[in-house]
């Protein structure tokens, strides 16, 4: 056999090296011809749902992926888009999550991804302590959205997060007023769904909860350890008193027994745990508020919460509700 050579000069091909040639070539196109076996629309996309069904939540991020990059025109890539995005907020990608879901916010269509996509947007946000962007999220979803069920899930799932995120830190009750408007703005057919006169009615209990007095809780430590029995907390209580009570002794035998110096550094370092035992009261008076306020809402979740997660991360459009009694 004859092979031409560049220079255009006829030369020699022995057998030996056509069959050579032959075996160097035969596993590459048994390899370009199962990448395009791969490459299959139905096979991508079903090994990334299985990826997912698995909870393999990075590598279906990943093959969601691909199918959106060589599959553009399927008539799944907007489910496998969002489907990615989902994958990534479950293995708790949350800001490329929040990256990824911008793209659905950027369409103009809106569609019920786009919608879920915001949602994602929200919970990333709150699952990084970001509470006010996930705010700013569901808030720009209401704006965006004319469908009125979806208005009226963002703003029940913000009337929630001014209850179980708080903005406002000091003042619980400006939160609860927060959430009350939330839910006094979903519409008729809302308010029906999502139980809105039971939860007012629930959250009117809020003013009933045990909660203690900073200012009394203070006013009783000049007494050591009483502002603490005050706020429920006795072994807090009890280390006060003996701590101050120990320290006051031994001043007054340092200064009984002439010893000056002594009596005054005792009495320097005394006068700082005294002022700290009435500090502690204060703070512990505000961390029952707190505590009150987390037990409540916890209760009032655990009775009351309709969830909406199957809507999110799902891909049927309908939501499910859960109303315990």
């Amino acid at each position: 056999m004859r092979g031409i050579l560049p220079a255009g000069k006829p030369v020699l091909c022995s057998p030996l090296i056509l069959l050579f040639f032959l075996l160097f070539t035969f596993p590459f196109s048994i390899a370009f011809g199962s990448t395009e076996i791969y490459l299959n629309a139905d096979k991508q996309f079903n090994y990334a749902e299985n990826c997912f069904l698995e909870e393999e939540y990075q590598n279906a991020a990943d093959e969601y992926k691909k199918f959106v990059f060589f599959f553009p025109d399927d008539e799944r890539v907007e489910l496998a888009a969002y489907k990615a995005c989902l994958s990534l907020y479950r293995f708790g990608k949350y800001r490329e999550t929040i990256k990824l879901c911008r793209r659905f916010e950027d369409q103009p269509d809106d569609t019920s991804f786009s919608q879920r996509a915001s949602f994602l947007i929200c919970r990333s946000y709150l699952a990084l302590g970001m509470n006010g962007p996930a705010v700013i999220s569901l808030n720009n979803l209401i704006m965006r959205t004319k469908e009125m069920s979806v208005k009226d899930m963002a703003k029940y799932e913000l009337g929630w997060i001014s209850l179980d995120h708080p903005i406002y830190k000091e003042e619980y009750s400006d939160n609860i007023k927060k959430a009350h408007t939330y839910f006094d703005r979903i519409s008729m057919n809302g308010k029906k769904e999502f139980k809105i006169e039971d939860l007012l009615s629930e959250l009117d209990n809020y003013q009933t909860i045990p909660r203690k007095n900073p200012t009394i809780a203070g006013g009783l430590s000049i007494v050591p350890g009483a502002g603490q029995l005050y706020c429920e907390r006795y072994q807090d209580s009890v280390i006060a008193f003996l701590l101050n009570a120990g320290l006051g002794i031994a001043a007054y035998e340092s200064f009984d027994n002439e010893n000056y110096a002594l009596g005054g550094l005792i009495s320097f370092v005394g006068l700082g745990f005294y002022a700290g035992n009435i500090y502690g009261a204060v703070s512990s008076a505000h961390k029952y508020n707190k505590e009150s306020d987390r037990y409540f809402i916890k209760e009032l979740k655990g009775k009351i919460k309709i969830n909406i997660s199957d809507w999110i991360e799902k891909e049927k459009v309908s939501f499910s509700y859960q109303y315990n009694f």
